[in-house]
């Protein structure tokens, strides 16, 4: 029998000073679907605010954290 996969949605937040730690989380969080160990066991919906395409309206008055907040 085969399950349904799992589902998870992260919400990926962090201080400029860190950006190499969150391109490798990104990084991790798009190519772990993908690994053999967990192929069709999982899906990652990441929800960050510069997602290409991502729901989190960036106003012009806004800084990025008062968007996701």
């Amino acid at each position: 029998m085969i399950s349904e996969p799992r589902h998870f949605r992260i919400f990926l937040s962090s201080p400029g000073d860190v950006s190499a730690e969150r391109a490798e989380a990104i990084k991790l969080m798009d190519q772990l679907p993908y690994d053999p160990a967990f192929r069709d066991k999982l899906t990652i919906r990441r929800v960050t605010w510069d997602k290409e395409g991502a729901d989190t309206p960036l106003l012009a008055t806004m800084t990025p954290q008062e968007a996701i907040n």
